[in-house]
């Protein structure tokens, strides 16, 4: 030591032993190696065994069992037994070497940047527009924040997508019904969902008064209603055409004939048999024409876009053969042999 109180020597060791003698796991030393001050533990198990560094500071950057590149770099683990400060820093342009986390000073978000990651741009983790795994090519993206479009890709081509507007496709980008699939479809079961209210004493079925409908053989339908303006207005399936009363309610196929908004189960299910009449109804016990019409399809000819087709048609007193093309009936023969045409 100078006259200054200056320690001439590169290496200060503290013996944590007071018996002394040689170094142990007890042992540290401090110690000047390329302008940095390191903190050396004697470690006998390393390989040879002897002093290991286990802090290194210099030129404001410090290292744990690390030399320092940044201000504080760790090898290793950290536990934090409080909250981790991230200060608020603007965009970073220049890409790092390693990963970046940090929250933006201006929208207050949390970022993550890497050169190799979202084409090196910051990649926004409280409002993400993507989740996948890179190395399978199975991706969720949402377009932007103005569509909230989720797209599903698979080997970069998309599989699935959900509008904004609720309408999925699948195989195609712009559905236009809840779902819409391009391609075929294999179900070993189909059932079709139709929602009842009624207001003015009249059914309406997916927010059509009296809609008549069309149900085909071998289908299932579930009449739900879970609306309270269905409250006691009892629905049935019937062959009455003006219902008012419970008399001629149709039973084959059908569970839950009389049930209504203050009923235990809010629901009318119709398997539509093969057997089953060619014309029913929809109605309530209450009062009169509540409802309307159900046709019963199924007994057809038909190609394979199922939009030409001829159609038998029973009905309860009358039969009608329909020659269908492009969907649009063009020509009927009724039972009594009377031909209706349109072009």
């Amino acid at each position: 030591m100078d006259e200054l109180g200056t320690v001439r020597t590169s290496k200060i060791r503290f013996q944590g032993s007071a018996i002394g003698g040689n170094p142990s796991d007890n042992d540290w030393r401090i110690a000047v190696v390329n302008e940095g001050l390191q903190f050396q533990q004697y470690d006998p198990g390393a390989s040879p065994a002897g002093y290991v560094t286990r802090q290194i500071f210099g030129r404001g950057k410090t290292g744990v069992t690390v030399t320092p590149s940044s201000t504080y770099n760790i090898s290793g683990k950290l536990k934090l037994s409080g909250s981790l400060l991230l200060q608020e820093i603007a965009h970073q342009n220049t890409l790092p070497f390693h990963a970046c986390l940090y929250p933006h000073s201006t929208d207050k978000r949390l970022y993550y940047l890497h050169p190799n990651f979202n084409q090196g741009n910051p990649y926004d983790l409280t409002n993400p527009t993507s989740m996948g795994d890179d190395d399978s090519n199975i991706r969720i993206n949402r377009i932007d924040s103005t569509n909230e479009n989720i797209i599903m890709t698979l080997n970069s081509i998309e599989k699935l997508r959900i509008l904004q507007d609720g309408n999925v496709g699948i195989g195609l980008t712009n559905p236009l019904e809840k779902l819409q699939v391009e391609g075929n479809i294999q179900a070993n079961m189909y059932k079709q969902v139709i929602k009842v209210t009624r207001a003015n004493q009249k059914f309406y079925l997916d927010g059509v008064e009296r809609k008549k409908i069309s149900l085909i053989r071998g289908n299932t339908y579930i009449f739900d209603l879970s609306d309270p303006s269905t409250n006691n207005y009892p629905f049935y399936i019937t062959t009455s055409s003006t219902g008012g009363t419970s008399i001629g309610q149709y039973l084959t196929g059908v569970t839950g004939n009389g049930n209504h908004f203050g009923t235990n189960n809010k629901q009318v299910i119709f398997t539509v048999s093969d057997n089953a009449p060619g014309c029913l109804y929809y109605q309530s016990t209450i009062y009169e024409n509540v409802g309307n019409k159900i046709d019963i399809i199924g007994s057809s000819i038909r190609d394979s876009d199922n939009d030409t087709k001829i159609l038998i048609e029973e009905e309860l007193d009358n039969d009608n053969i329909h020659l269908i093309t492009n969907d649009l009936k063009r020509l009927t023969v009724n039972s009594k042999l009377i031909l209706g045409k349109k072009l």
